[in-house]
C-alpha cells in the first residue's frame, strides 16, 4: 500500500473543475484554459481532461512547453507540423499556418482533435500565435494551461475570447481539501497539529502540499506514535522543495531581496520599522510582486512575506555574516526607537544574543520571563544558561530548572536545584563584603586620623557598616533560601504531583527563615508567592475550603502585588467552582483575564489554567453550549499557533465538556489527544491534568460501552498519579466501569460510594455528580433526598434538574422526569436528557398515557444521534418502544395548527399520500383519532 507523497492523490475539490470543463468539452468548444498559481494542480487537471477525452473519441495531441524551448520557434508545436518545413521570417507565418491547418484536418480522418499544451506562458510567440490561429479557425480545440504568477503570451491570453472559449481559475485548495487529500495519503488518525501545519505551509497548493509531505517523509519527521501519524521536530525544506519554492518566488531585484531577507528574518514586522531599515520603494515593489503582504492590527501595520514558506527557504540560503549583519541592524534599530512593544524585549535579546553581543544578566533572565509567558520554555531555558554563564547566580539556575521542568524534564530540573547551595551563595556575599570592608580600612588609612575624635567616629562608622552588611547578608540568605523553597516545592507539586511534600516543604522554609530584615516590597512579594503556592498544595491534596481560605487571605489584603494575586487565583477559581460557587468562580476567572491584561500577559500558562478549571462553573450554571463555542475557539487558536501546551489543557477542556453533553465519542478522540499533548508538553496541571484526562477518557470509554479500554485508561491514570491522591474524576469514572461490565447494583453503590468521600472532602459538584449518576443507574429515595439537600449550597439551574430528575424517577412521576428532561436540554447535557425522557417515556407508558409517551420517545429518538452511541441504563428502555420519527412529529405540528393534508403536502414538497402515511402512523403511535385528542395529547 503506497503511503504518503507516492499515495494517489483524488482530485477532491479539483473535481467539480474537470466536470464542468468536460460539459464544455462535449459541445465541441475551441479553448478550454486552466489558470492558477504555480502549484495549484494545473497540469494534473489537464492530464485528467485528456484521459478522459480520449476516452470520449477524441484524439489527443501534446505540445512541448519548457523555458529553454521559448527561443526556438515552433519547436513546441512539431507534433502539428507534420511534413510542413518550418519558415525563417515572420511574413511567411500565415502561409505556413493554413498549411498546418490544412494538414491538421486531413490527419484527423474527422475525429475531433485536442490540442494540450501546458505551460502555454512558456510558448515562443510564432507557436503562441499558430495556437491561437488554430483555435480560432475552429480546426481544434486547443486545452491549455496558464500560471497566473506569470506573464501570458498575447494570443494566449486571447484565447479565452475566440468563440465557445471556456476558462477555469484554480484557486488555493480549501482546508477541508487539504485534510481530505492527507487522509487519502495516511490512513488511520492523523494528529490535528499535522493537518494545521501542512495546510498553513502549502496555502492550499497540492505541489507544496506533497513536497512537503515528501520532505517529511524523507528527513523522518513525519512518524506514527502510537497508530497516529505526527510530525516530531522541525519540517526542513528539502532540496527539490526549495527548488519549487523559489521558482514560485522568482528573480528578485537586489531592492526587493533586501526587504524578503529582512522579513525572513524578523517577520512580522512593522512597516514603519522596515522603511527605515530599507526602502519605500522597495518595500512598495516587493508588495507588487506578491512576495511582501501587509497586516493590520490595531493601530500596527506589520508586513510579512506572502508564504510562510518564504521565509524558511530565504533565510536557510543566508550567508551567516548577512544573516548577522540583519540581526544587528534590526537589533539596533528596535534599541533605539525603545522595544516598546510587549514581545520587543524578546527579539532584541534574541538578535543581540546570536550575533554575539554581551548582555547582561538582568536583560536575559527578563526575555527568559517573557518566553516563558509565551509558552517557548526552550528559549527561556537557552537565556537563562546564558545568564548563568555572566554571572546570573541563583537567579539564573532557578529559571534554568523552571524552563527544564515546563519542557517535563523534571528530574534535570530537580538535580539543579539540589546541586544549587544557598550557604555557596551567602559564601559569595560574605567574601563581597569582605572585600568592601577591606577597601574602606584601606581608605581609613590615608585619611587625616590627627584627630582622635575623628577617628573614633571612623571606628563608629565601620561598625555600623559590619551591622549593615551583616543585616544584608540575612536577608539574602532569606531571599535565597525563600526562592530556592518556592521552586523546589513548585517541582513537588506540578512536577511529582506530591503535594503534601510541596506544603511540608513550604512550610519548613516559612518557620525556619527569619523575616527579612530589609523588610520591603521585594520580600513580601516573595512570602505571598510561597502563601499563594501552599494554598495550591492544600487544593491538590483534597482540602477545596482551606485553600481557598488562604488564598482569600492574599486576594483580600491591600498590600498583597498583582503577581500574588494572579497566583491565589490559580487556587481560588478551581476552589470556588468544586465547590458550586459558580456565578463567584465566574467573576473571579473574569477578573484574573483584566489583571493579566494589566500585567502585559494576556495569554499565559496561569491564565489558561485559570479559565480551564473555571469550566466546571460554566456547566452548573447552564452555560456549558456557550463556554464549549469559547473552549472550540481557545483550541482553534492554540492550535494554529503551535502552542502545544496550551492546546493539550484545551482538549482536556474541549473532551471534559463534549463528555458532560454526552457526545461519548467526540469526548474520547479529543481526550485521546489531550492525552498525547499532556504526556509530552507539561503544564500548570501536571500530572493532576494527565490524570485527569485519563479519567473522563475511562469515562467516555465505559459510556461506550468498552469496559476493557476504559480500565487501560483507569490504570494509566494511577500510573500518572498515585492511588491515594485525591482525584475526583477517577471516583466519578469507576461506577461507569461496572455499568459498562454489566453489574448496575455495584455500579450504583460505587456511584453512592464516591458521593460520600467527595462530599466528605468538600468536592460539592463532584458530590452532585455521584448522586446524579447513582440516579441515573437506578433511582431511590435516598438519592432524592441527598441531592435536596445539597441543592442550597450550589448555584445554577443543574442542581435544580438533578434533584427534580432523581425525586420524580423515585416516585415514577413522568410529568416530573420530562421537566427534567428540558432542563437537561436547556443545559447542553443531552445524554442525561435523553435518559430522562427515555424514563418518562417509560413512565407515562406504565400508567397507560400512550400518546405522551410516544411524545417522549420521539425527544429520546431525537436526542439519540447527539450521543454518537452512547449505551446506559436509561437509554436501554427506549430501545423497546416505538417513537415518533422527526418527519412525524413535523406533521403533527402542521396538523395542529389546521393545515389540510394537501396544504402540508405543498409546504414540505411531499406528495399527500406520503402525508396521509405519516399522519396515521402518528395517530396510531398516540392513540388518538382526531385533531382534538391530538392536542390534548400535545398539550399533556
Amino acid at each position: 500500500m503506497q503511503v504518503g507523497a507516492d499515495a494517489q492523490w483524488p482530485l477532491g475539490e479539483r473535481d467539480a473543475d474537470l466536470r464542468r470543463l468536460l460539459t464544455a468539452l462535449d459541445s465541441r468548444p475551441r479553448a478550454l484554459v486552466i489558470d492558477g498559481p504555480t502549484g495549484s494542480g494545473r497540469t494534473r487537471l489537464v492530464d485528467e481532461l485528456s484521459r478522459n477525452a480520449e476516452q470520449r473519441g477524441w484524439q489527443v495531441i501534446r505540445a512541448v512547453t519548457a523555458p529553454w524551448l521559448a527561443d526556438l520557434p515552433l519547436v513546441a508545436l512539431t507534433a502539428l507540423l507534420h511534413d510542413q518545413t518550418a519558415v525563417s521570417t515572420p511574413d511567411d507565418h500565415g502561409s505556413l499556418f493554413r498549411r498546418v491547418r490544412q494538414a491538421t484536418v486531413d490527419a484527423s480522418g474527422g475525429q475531433p482533435i485536442l490540442l494540450v499544451v501546458d505551460d502555454a506562458h512558456f510558448l515562443d510567440d510564432a507557436s503562441a500565435a499558430l495556437v491561437h490561429f488554430l483555435a480560432a479557425t475552429g480546426a481544434i480545440t486547443v486545452a491549455a494551461t496558464t500560471c497566473a504568477d506569470r506573464p501570458v503570451p498575447a494570443p494566449v491570453a486571447a484565447l479565452c475570447a475566440v468563440p465557445q472559449g471556456v476558462r477555469a481559475d484554480l484557486r488555493p485548495l480549501r482546508r477541508d481539501s487539504v485534510v481530505a487529500l492527507l487522509a487519502a495519503s495516511l490512513p488511520g488518525p492523523r494528529d490535528p497539529a499535522l493537518d494545521e501545519r501542512l495546510w498553513q505551509l502549502s496555502q492550499g497548493s497540492p505541489l507544496m502540499l506533497r513536497e512537503l509531505l515528501t520532505a517529511a517523509q524523507q528527513t523522518g519527521a513525519l512518524r506514527q506514535d502510537g497508530g497516529r501519524w505526527r510530525l516530531d521536530g522541525p519540517l526542513t525544506a528539502s532540496r527539490r522543495l526549495r527548488d519549487v519554492v523559489n521558482l514560485r518566488i522568482g528573480q528578485l531585484s537586489a531592492g526587493v531581496r533586501e526587504v524578503a531577507e529582512i522579513l525572513a528574518v524578523a517577520q512580522p514586522l512593522g512597516v514603519a520599522m522596515l522603511e527605515s531599515l530599507t526602502s519605500p520603494e522597495y518595500l512598495s515593489a516587493a508588495e507588487g510582486t506578491g512576495l511582501v503582504v501587509e497586516r493590520v492590527d490595531g493601530r500596527r501595520v506589520s508586513a510579512a512575506l506572502a508564504h510562510p514558506l518564504y521565509a524558511d527557504v530565504l533565510r536557510a540560503e543566508l550567508p551567516p555574516a548577512r544573516l548577522r549583519a540583519i540581526q544587528r541592524q534590526l537589533a539596533d534599530r528596535l534599541d533605539a526607537t525603545g522595544a516598546r512593544r510587549q514581545d520587543d524585549l524578546l527579539r532584541l535579546v534574541l538578535w543581540r544574543s546570536d550575533v554575539g553581543d554581551h548582555l547582561s544578566p538582568e536583560v536575559l533572565l527578563s526575555a527568559a520571563d517573557r518566553a516563558a509567558a509565551g509558552y517557548d520554555h526552550a528559549t527561556a531555558g537557552r537565556l537563562a544558561v546564558a545568564a548563568v554563564a555572566v554571572g546570573a547566580g541563583l537567579r539564573g539556575h532557578l529559571a534554568a530548572a523552571a524552563a527544564l521542568h515546563n519542557l517535563g524534564r523534571v528530574d534535570e530540573a530537580e538535580q539543579i536545584l539540589a546541586g544549587l547551595s544557598v550557604d555557596t551563595e551567602a559564601e559569595n556575599t560574605e567574601a563581597e563584603n569582605t572585600e568592601a570592608e577591606n577597601d574602606e580600612a584601606d581608605d581609613d588609612e590615608a585619611a587625616d586620623n590627627e584627630v582622635d575624635e575623628a577617628a573614633d567616629n571612623e571606628v563608629d562608622d565601620d561598625e555600623a557598616g559590619d551591622r549593615g552588611a551583616a543585616d544584608k547578608k540575612a536577608a539574602a540568605d532569606s531571599w535565597d533560601q525563600g526562592q530556592l523553597a518556592l521552586h523546589r516545592a513548585t517541582i513537588l507539586l506540578h512536577g511529582y504531583g506530591r503535594p503534601r511534600a510541596a506544603a511540608a516543604t513550604i512550610a519548613a522554609t516559612i518557620a525556619g527563615t527569619r523575616p527579612s530584615v530589609a523588610g520591603g516590597a521585594h520580600d513580601a512579594g516573595l512570602r505571598d508567592e510561597l502563601d499563594a503556592l501552599h494554598a495550591q498544595a492544600r487544593l491538590l491534596r483534597g482540602e477545596p475550603a482551606g485553600a481557598l481560605d488562604e488564598a482569600a487571605r492574599l486576594l483580600t489584603h491591600p498590600d498583597t502585588g498583582d503577581r500574588a494575586v494572579l497566583a491565589a487565583l490559580l487556587t481560588a477559581v478551581p476552589a470556588l467552582a468544586v465547590q458550586g460557587r459558580g456565578r463567584d468562580t465566574i467573576d473571579a476567572a473574569e477578573y484574573a483575564c483584566q489583571l493579566a491584561t494589566r500585567l502585559g500577559e494576556p495569554s499565559s500558562p496561569a491564565l489558561d489554567l485559570i479559565e480551564l478549571t473555571a469550566s466546571i462553573a460554566y456547566v452548573t450554571t447552564g452555560r456549558l453550549v456557550e463556554h464549549a463555542e469559547q473552549v472550540s475557539e481557545r483550541y482553534r487558536q492554540a492550535l494554529s499557533t503551535g502552542n502545544e501546551p496550551a492546546r493539550g489543557m484545551w482538549a482536556l477542556a474541549g473532551g471534559s465538556m463534549a463528555l458532560q453533553r454526552g457526545a461519548v465519542v467526540t469526548a474520547a478522540e479529543g481526550l485521546v489527544e489531550a492525552t498525547h499533548l499532556l504526556a509530552e508538553h507539561p503544564t500548570l496541571l501536571g500530572p493532576y491534568g494527565l490524570a485527569w484526562c485519563l479519567c473522563d477518557l475511562a469515562t467516555a470509554y465505559a459510556l461506550a460501552g468498552d469496559p476493557r479500554r476504559a480500565q487501560d485508561a483507569l490504570d494509566r491514570a494511577d500510573d500518572v498519579l498515585a492511588a491515594d491522591i485525591p482525584l475526583t474524576q477517577r471516583l466519578l469514572a469507576r461506577p461507569w466501569l461496572e455499568v459498562a461490565r454489566g453489574d448496575l447494583a455495584r455500579a450504583r453503590d460505587l456511584a453512592l460510594a464516591a458521593a460520600d468521600e467527595i462530599g466528605a472532602a468538600g468536592f460539592r459538584v463532584a458530590q452532585m455528580q455521584a448522586l446524579l449518576d447513582a440516579a441515573r443507574i437506578d433511582p431511590g429515595d435516598d438519592v432524592a433526598d441527598r441531592l435536596g439537600a445539597l441543592a442550597p449550597r450550589i448555584d445554577g439551574p443543574l442542581i435544580a434538574a438533578a434533584v427534580r430528575f432523581a425525586r420524580a424517577g423515585a416516585v415514577r412521576e413522568p410529568g416530573g422526569l420530562a421537566d427534567a428532561a428540558r432542563a437537561f436540554e436547556d443545559a447542553g447535557m443531552m445524554l442525561v436528557a435523553a435518559e430522562a425522557w427515555a424514563r418518562a417515556a417509560e413512565e407515562y407508558r406504565r400508567v397507560g398515557r400512550t400518546g405522551p409517551a410516544a411524545l417522549a420517545a420521539g425527544h429520546v429518538t431525537r436526542l439519540v444521534p447527539a450521543c454518537e452511541g452512547a449505551s446506559t441504563p436509561g437509554l436501554a428502555a427506549a430501545r423497546r418502544h416505538a417513537a415518533l420519527t422527526r418527519r412525524e412529529e413535523q406533521i403533527l405540528r402542521l396538523v395542529r395548527e389546521g393545515l389540510t393534508n394537501r396544504q402540508i403536502a405543498e409546504r414540505l414538497v411531499l406528495s399527500p399520500r406520503t402525508v396521509e402515511s405519516h399522519r396515521n402512523n402518528a395517530y396510531r403511535k398516540l392513540d388518538v383519532t382526531s385533531v382534538e385528542e391530538l392536542s390534548a395529547v400535545l398539550d399533556a
